[in-house]
């Protein structure tokens, strides 16, 4: 088995609950065949030494705002991948790590690993980034109206 191109993804929340609306869309994601939830984990970044959950070790009701998303969850996350998480959480906070594998771009993947082709650059642009370009497009429809 393979899997396709993954992306790690961690949100940040405040309060005790993952947010319905995160859950709620990665199902629709999956649902689309966009992506699929390969692994997900819950950090809490307390007084301490930060505490990280397994999908496997989180509740029912934890788990519920991502019912119909999570069904090939495959353990796939390092220790690497949740320091980092937990690194990036100020004290008290809290994070859902999601590994994401984008189903989407598995043809293509393989398409070009068939071929003589070669994938020269593969990335997800920066949030900044892509708030900048939103910016550009934004004064673009100001100066054509």
């Amino acid at each position: 088995m393979t899997i396709g191109p993954l992306e790690l993804l961690v949100i940040g929340y405040e309060g005790q609950g993952i947010p319905e609306g995160v859950g709620r869309e990665f199902g629709a994601l999956e649902h689309a065949g966009s992506v699929r939830i390969v692994d997900l984990a819950v950090v809490e970044a307390g007084e301490g030494t930060p505490v990280a959950r397994m999908a496997r070790e989180l509740t029912d009701e934890e788990l519920h705002p991502f019912a119909g998303a999570l069904g090939d969850v495959m353990g796939l996350l390092r220790p690497d991948d949740i320091d980092r998480a937990a690194a990036s959480l100020p004290s008290g906070g809290r994070a859902v790590v999601a590994l994401v594998e984008h189903t989407w771009a598995t043809g293509l993947r393989d398409a070009v690993g068939r071929s003589e082709a070669t994938l020269l650059i593969d990335e997800l642009l920066s949030h900044e980034a892509v708030e900048l370009r939103n910016a550009e497009l934004t004064e673009l429809e100001i100066v054509g109206e």
